[in-house]
């Protein structure tokens, strides 16, 4: 195998733990049933004994519920960021609900890893497994919306995006600078001779208070733009 997958019954399976160890490949550990201490005596466990474990892309943390099928309430997708913050690894989530929406949910809300259960047909099967199984159509659209989930979060760099800046939206829908009245050179320029409008083609409304108190160099007319 290129990697162990830890079920959460043999979590604290230490005698376990020390023989997938000993082969030093990406593990991943599931942590049904088991408290945040539990869950930190057993990575500090495994980092110890190979520290190969330390490195994010060797050790991941699936948040899980050893329940079949669990209640929505019983999901607590919170706890995948509790453990990126505790381990600084990976961290993922075991589905055992029903339908897709807690493993969309996951993804929307950062797990590195999904784990579910696969079947070829619920029909005629009343193994618990089943109910809470993706079928063949099922795992090729959860893929998809996956795939969406991902890209509707972007990279998290907050800049203009390129659909707004090919729209012309920064200029037309941000205001700039007017005046509001016609005034003529040398007059002062005063909070109340000015108007923010869209759309701001010249002076950004951001220099509003460097103009206030200025003189005009000529004549101006109402809703004439202001250049500095």
């Amino acid at each position: 195998l290129n990697f162990y997958k830890v079920g959460s019954g043999d979590m604290t399976a230490y005698p376990i733990l020390d023989i997938i160890i000993s082969f030093g490949k990406p593990i991943l550990l599931s942590t049904g049933l088991s408290t945040m201490e539990e869950v930190i005596d057993t990575v500090k466990y495994i980092q110890a004994k190979n520290q190969i474990y330390l490195n994010r892309n060797f050790l991941a943390i699936l948040q899980c519920t050893s329940m079949y099928p669990i209640p929505f309430e019983d999901a607590n997708l919170n706890v995948i960021n509790e453990y990126k913050k505790e381990f600084k690894l990976k961290a993922g989530y075991s589905d055992h609900t029903k339908g897709s929406l807690a493993v969309e949910t996951a993804v929307s809300m950062g797990a590195d890893i999904i784990e579910f259960h696969f079947t070829d047909s619920r029909e005629g099967k009343v193994f618990r497994d089943h109910q809470i199984s993706f079928t063949k159509d099922e795992t090729i659209e959860l893929i998809d919306k996956i795939k969406k989930i991902n890209s509707l979060k972007g990279d998290g760099k907050k800049k203009p995006l390129k659909s707004e800046l090919s729209s012309g939206h920064v200029q037309s829908f941000r205001r700039g600078l007017y005046f509001n009245k016609n005034l003529s050179k040398g007059d002062m320029i005063r909070k109340q001779d000015i108007v923010a409008l869209r759309p701001n083609h010249v002076l950004d409304s951001r220099n509003y208070y460097k103009i206030i108190g200025r003189k005009l160099n000529c004549d101006v007319e109402r809703l004439e733009k202001i250049s500095l």
